[in-house]
């Protein structure tokens, strides 16, 4: 009878995990042919490397509303470490989808208490139309927008317990 619990507790924590695996299988197709293109921003780039050179490549754009040294130093620190290899660009892409995918199940954990209704969010979140749109390209300020603001929000959540 242990055992048949545990087995349970198990596959019940497995399936609480299957909208992070919907995120990966999402990505996977552009981590498959990791191709900078016609949909991809060619200013991010642009951007990562002129930070790359020289960091104090400071500027408020106005137009995008955003402030170069916050925004631009997560895609400067990928082409740091990475060069311009367009596989790492889309795999930080699929990180920020997966943790941005966690944190709001989390966040929904501990608002709710209820696991199902993280599990909810985070299918819901993940399988969102903008997902595609945002996510796939390096032309959107969203996803990391995104993971900033939920990261503040879950971090409030939990200093409020």
């Amino acid at each position: 009878m242990k055992n048949r619990k545990t087995l349970e507790n198990r596959l019940e924590g497995w399936i609480y995990l299957l909208p992070l695996l919907v995120c990966v299988l999402l990505m996977l197709p552009r981590l498959a042919s990791p191709q900078f293109g016609l949909f991809d921003d060619g200013k991010t780039i642009t951007t990562a490397r002129e930070m790359g050179k020289d960091i104090t490549y400071f500027t408020f754009e106005a137009d995008q509303g955003r402030f170069r040294p916050v925004y631009w130093l997560y895609f400067s620190l990928l082409y740091w470490i990475f060069g311009l290899k367009p596989f790492w660009f889309f795999l930080g892409n699929a990180m920020i989808l997966v943790l941005s995918t966690w944190m709001l199940m989390q966040l929904t954990l501990v608002m709710t208490g209820r696991r199902f209704q993280a599990w909810a969010a985070g299918f819901v979140f993940a399988l969102s139309r903008p997902i595609i749109e945002s996510f796939y390209t390096l032309s959107k300020g969203e996803p990391l927008q995104v993971a900033l603001i939920l990261l503040a929000m879950l971090s409030s959540a939990w200093l409020s317990r």
